[in-house]
Formats: C-alpha cells, structure tokens, sequence
C-alpha cells in the first residue's frame, strides 16, 4: 500500500486534513477512504510520542500530524467543527486543548450527556462554560434566551464570546465566580488555557465573584452544568438544596482526591439525585431528582 507522503513543517498543508489525505492519493486508489472518513479520536494516543510527532507513520496520521503542526503555529487559527459548532484554535490554547479540539475529544463525554440531559424547553446555567462548547450546543437548540454561561477565567471568556460569534449565538455570558461567598475572588490561572492541574505554574487574578444560590434564584434553571475544576467542591452544598431538577457534573479526582469525589456523589445521593447517565470512567455525570416515591394506599 503506498504511504501518504509526510509533510515538512514548510510545507503548505490544506486546513482540512481530508482534502489533504485525497489529494496526497492517487485518484485511483479509494482504500484510504475509511481512514479518511474515521473520526480522529479513535487515533490512539500510543501512535504519539511527547512531543507530538509520529512513532508509527501511516497513511492517516502523517496528515494529521503535518495538520496538528499547522494549526498550532502561533499567528495562526485554523477553524475546527464539532458537532456542528465552529472554533478557531486560538496560539494561547495550551499544547493539551488544542489537540482536543482537532480531534474532536474536547468535552467528548459532556456532549454525549448533553444529549441524554437536554430537553426542549429547558433553562440552562453553566457554570465553567471555557471556550463555550456546551453552551452553543445548548443555545443552538433551546434559544439564546434560554442559556447562561459563567466563567471566572477573563481569556476563557473572551474565547467562549468569540465562539458565540463565529456560530451566529448571543447567550447571556458572564465573566464571574460562582461559589458559596459574595465579592472578589482570587483564581489560579495557568500561562496557557487549558492547562490547569497539578504541576503548573499558576498565576493569581482577582475576578468578580457572586453565590451560585443568587444565580441559580435569577435564572431559575432546570439544567445546572458544572465544569470547574476542582473547584465543585465548594459548589456541591448548595447545588444540592436548590431544588434544580437536572445537574450535570464534571469530578476531578486528580485534583480533588478520590475521597472527597465519593464524598460528593454520596451527597448527591443523600439529596435525593439519582445518576442518570455517567462517563465511562465516571467522573462526568447526569444527575436527576429521582421522583417522590408514593406508598399505594391498603386495599380495602
């Protein structure tokens, strides 16, 4: 089988990868076609070395390798559609985000239980809407009028609005902390977006913060989604008493720890939420408020 050629750093390569991998191919050969039609997640990792460049060179990954270069070039912002909603790879995306986005893994599983948790006529409050994925998904189908988007990070907000303006969305977007207290708080932010986690080198920025009770009594929502790393924690208390009906939740237990995450599904439980729908490795969950049991009354 002849090989698509690999590309130099040098060399031109078309944004979208699969016009790339047609024309590198003879127009008499069609057995690249399922290699071109495969979504790029199911790529593995191990093909990868640290620094991103090719262990096993093969007919599709050289293309996306020379494709993954192009993109990430600072100065550049290459366009990428997921799930119909369109982003541009932004130079201070971190090495991690990016690759994400190009291969369609970002926010894989929050959008898979997006579709078992959203409803039509639902209210949406996002809470950690980052480059405001989620939040499109949801505004493109219940309303602009319908969603809002929370973030504490000022660049990750100016992401997600450009996002909000490449698809043609307005939802209501705020640059403010939710938590349990009222007034400025301080966020760890790292040099890049998307890189937060241990190990990191953050930066500390003051940034207006409100209670998720205030929020949540405001907008009155029956979807509340949580993705703040690490920090749901805090929110856990609250966004069990406030009565919404459907939560959808990210847990970081690298972050957190495994017991403060069993912690928090216990509470959960405890509230009277039950799991609808999970990730496969359990940390991104669709909880819903089990309806009331009703004891059926003794015949007579």
């Amino acid at each position: 089988m002849r090989q698509i050629p690999f590309y130099s750093e040098e060399e031109a390569v078309p944004l979208g990868w699969q016009r790339a991998a047609v024309s590198a191919s003879s127009a008499s050969e069609k057995r690249y076609d399922t290699l071109i039609d495969t979504t790029r997640h199911q790529l593995k990792r191990c093909y990868w070395s640290a620094r991103w460049l090719l262990r096993h060179p093969g007919a599709c990954t050289d293309v996306l390798a020379a494709q993954w270069r192009l993109l990430t070039a600072r100065g550049r912002g290459g366009i990428v559609d997921i799930d119909g909603v369109k982003l541009r790879l932004r130079p201070e995306y971190s090495s991690r985000l990016a690759r994400e986005l190009l291969a369609r893994t970002y926010a894989m599983s929050e959008r898979a239980l997006l579709r078992h948790a959203l409803e039509d006529g639902d209210k949406v409050l996002e809470v950690g809407t980052g480059i405001g994925v989620i939040a499109a998904l949801c505004a493109r189908r219940l309303g602009c009028d319908r969603v809002v988007a929370y973030d504490a990070h000022p660049a990750m907000v100016q992401a997600a609005r450009e996002t909000f303006e490449l698809n043609g969305l307005s939802p209501r977007l705020e640059h403010c902390a939710l938590g349990r207290v009222q007034g400025r708080r301080i966020l760890y932010a790292g040099e890049t977006l998307g890189d937060a986690g241990p190990g990191r080198r953050p930066r500390r920025l003051m940034v207006p913060g409100r209670t998720l009770a205030e929020a949540v009594r405001t907008h009155r929502p029956t979807l509340l989604i949580i993705d703040v790393e690490g920090g749901e924690c805090e929110l856990m208390k609250d966004c069990v008493t406030l009565g919404v009906p459907k939560i959808l939740i990210a847990f970081y237990p690298h972050l957190l720890g495994s017991a403060a995450v069993a912690r928090a599904r216990l509470t959960f439980a405890q509230a009277g939420y039950e799991a609808a729908a999970a990730s496969a490795d359990g940390n991104r969950v669709y909880y819903r408020l089990a309806a009331p049991r009703t004891e059926e009354a003794p015949a007579s």
